[in-house]
């Protein structure tokens, strides 16, 4: 019997004999979700439903996964956990719903390690784009009540101490909805396989261009150095922003790296 696998292009790849097929799910080439088929069968199904002759390879019931980012013990297993057996600490979830991948990337906006998939990075960016529209719309309607109850002089001052406080809130939750968009979007590049230093790319082409300022104050055409840094400084953050904007949209790596454990791609490719 042969049979067939459609890989991540969904490209199909086969002849396979039963015997070749349990040799890339032991090496991780293949996973039991890997959308199969026999020759001659009805449609495509996951390898795992299709019964190999011969059963399955041992090895891939403790397959490496690669490292926890938390406590660098190596994992072991058939899948990747949704929290470390040695630390305690979440992984992640692998869910596949886009409220549960956001709520996870915001509870994570101090971890700066390990990594992130494509439906977390985007799931929380476009969490954090509606909730911060809706916070401005809020903050508007409610400036407008609260001008209108200034007039009532009894409660001026209630109103006064009302708003510092709301607007405190407020900026504290919009800071925490930035640094979870940071922490998200290193755990991305990290994802992808590249460092996430990478995201203060932006800041550097700023100081580029204030050094500039500042080398330039001396200069006889000050007016045309400043031109020539910012233009510069501009098309640098431009170069850096469509490569981070790239980075967020390739795929995850597969199998582990040096960041951690892959939650797409659990088993350690050859």
């Amino acid at each position: 019997m042969q049979y067939y696998y459609l890989n991540e292009q969904r490209e199909v790849q086969g002849p396979f004999t039963a015997e070749q097929m349990r040799r890339m799910l032991a090496d991780g080439t293949l996973d039991g979700q890997t959308l199969a088929s026999e020759e001659g069968g009805s449609g495509w199904q996951p390898l795992d439903s299709l019964h190999l002759p011969g059963g399955v390879a041992p090895e891939v019931l403790a397959a490496v996964l690669g490292e926890c980012p938390h406590c660098k013990t190596t994992l072991v297993g058939a899948e990747v956990p949704a929290v470390c057996p040695h630390c305690g600490k979440h992984l992640h979830p692998g869910t596949e719903s886009l409220w549960e991948n956001a709520m996870y990337a915001y509870n994570q906006l101090t971890d700066f390690h390990g990594r992130a998939t494509r439906r977390e990075f985007w799931s929380y960016y476009l969490f954090s784009s509606l909730v911060m529209v809706a916070l401005n719309i809020l903050g508007n309607i409610g400036e407008k009540i609260f001008d209108k109850m200034q007039g009532d002089g009894g409660v001026s001052l209630l109103v006064d101490i009302v708003l510092m406080v709301a607007g405190l809130l407020l900026l504290l939750f919009q800071l925490s909805l930035i640094l979870a968009n940071l922490a998200v979007t290193v755990r991305r590049l990290h994802d992808t396989g590249h460092s996430g230093w990478w995201v203060v790319a932006p800041l550097a082409c700023l100081l580029v261009e204030i050094l500039g300022i500042l080398l330039t104050l001396g200069a006889h055409d000050r007016g045309m150095m400043l031109g020539i840094f910012a233009l510069v400084a501009v098309l640098a953050a431009a170069g850096f922003g469509i490569y981070l904007l790239i980075q967020m949209l390739m795929p995850s790596q597969c199998g582990p790296n040096k960041y951690g454990p892959s939650v797409l791609f659990p088993r350690l490719f050859p």
